[in-house]
């Protein structure tokens, strides 16, 4: 990701007034999201695919999953050679997709305001923020935790904390990566695996979180977790 590109997320984060908090917590009722999108910047890109799972007790109990079609770009494609290329979404299937109103209003009551779960979050919490704001007049204020943020506390070692890089920490089958149902199924297994890691380690989740405080002062960890360029690039 260009450095343009991360000063263009950063900057659109601070006027999302209503966005959720980013939390270090271990919710037994969840969400796990993730998008595909025409691009990389919520400012100008548009989303095309949309999943969750939702859980329950730790449980998966539902699932949604639906292709969006998004306004065709200047050459009137809706998805460049390269996205096609990369998730396998064409623009004959975008042609017949549903309209973002639709898969967004159903979507809006498939979460409800249950927590969200993601890898690297942030960036599909920006796309459906904006577009829930463009489609259905109204924000996207769920609170959200990143598996991201857990690999990073947890194997400092990895050099690149991509979804992929997870995955293959943890000897999770990946089906269907770059597709957001096959990216969600992997982001639950992992999610499962940081879990349990972070309390057979640090035995609560009160305690962990007390670590990313100790990060965040600059003692005992002396390290900070915040998202860096590699660990976007590519995302999964």
């Amino acid at each position: 990701m260009a450095d343009t590109t991360l000063q263009s997320l950063t900057k659109a984060q601070t006027t999302r007034e209503s966005k959720g908090r980013n939390v270090i917590r271990f919710p037994e009722n969840y969400c796990v999201i993730d998008t595909e999108t025409t691009g990389l910047s919520p400012d100008w890109d548009h989303l095309i695919e949309v999943a969750a799972v939702r859980f329950s007790g730790g449980k998966e109990v539902a699932r949604f999953s639906s292709l969006i079609q998004p306004p065709r770009n200047w050459a009137g494609a809706f998805v460049d050679e390269f996205i096609a290329d990369l998730t396998g979404i064409t623009n004959e299937m975008l042609e017949t997709a549903p309209q973002p109103t639709e898969v967004l209003s159903e979507l809006a009551s498939f979460i409800g305001d249950t927590t969200v779960v993601g890898h690297y979050v942030i960036f599909d919490i920006h796309f459906l923020y904006d577009s829930f704001v463009r489609y259905l007049g109204r924000p996207f204020p769920n609170d959200y935790v990143d598996t991201l943020r857990f690999s990073r506390k947890l194997h400092p070692e990895i050099s690149r904390h991509r979804l992929a890089d997870v995955v293959k920490k943890y000897g999770i089958v990946h089906n269907g990566a770059h597709r957001a149902l096959g990216d969600v199924e992997a982001t639950a297994a992992c999610y499962d695996m940081l879990k349990a890691e972070a309390l057979e380690r640090y035995g609560s989740e009160e305690e962990f979180q007390k670590a990313f405080r100790r990060g965040c002062n600059g003692s005992r960890s002396g390290k900070s977790h915040s998202v860096k360029a590699s660990d976007i690039q590519g995302r999964a």
